[in-house]
């Protein structure tokens, strides 16, 4: 009984400081970081790989470690939390493999990647397509599931 009232209180003071933490000026900061993040992904990204005369494919590569590392530190600023325990990574793990797929697939029906050799378009295509299907699934059905064992779990 004791534990229950001590986690009560730590929630507790856990949304009250996202309350006091949500005004206007951290959305607007949020909205800044998400601009720069924007602008790192779409513009400066694929310019320094092109002015590098760097392979192509390396553009997924930084696109998704940039995202990922982005996508962590703003939705850890919105949280108001310094751990990372509330669902940061799963967000950034997912959030990034989206914007590397989303990149991916118009570069890839307008021709600009030469695949390997013995590659066809279609397997890469069809299996990121799944990947990212699974990862969408599991992001959408891993917190109801952990909420259900919780509440099914003797005590």
């Amino acid at each position: 009984m004791d534990k229950e009232r001590i986690k009560a209180i730590k929630e507790r003071d856990n949304l009250m400081r996202k309350v006091k933490q949500s005004n206007g000026k951290t959305w607007k900061n949020a909205l800044k970081m998400i601009s720069i993040l924007g602008v790192l992904d779409l513009i400066v990204i694929p310019l320094i790989i092109s002015l590098l005369a760097i392979p192509l494919h390396w553009i997924f590569v930084s696109m998704g470690l940039v995202t990922f590392f982005g996508i962590i530190v703003i939705v850890n600023y919105m949280s108001g939390t310094s751990p990372f325990n509330t669902g940061e990574i799963r967000k950034a793990i997912t959030v990034s493999l989206i914007t590397v797929y989303l990149a991916f697939m118009p570069i890839m029906a307008f021709g600009m990647i030469l695949l390997p050799l013995g590659a066809s378009a279609k397997t890469v295509v069809t299996n990121l397509t799944w990947l990212i299907a699974v990862v969408i699934v599991l992001y959408f059905t891993t917190r109801p599931l952990e909420e259900y064992i919780k509440k099914i779990k003797p005590k």
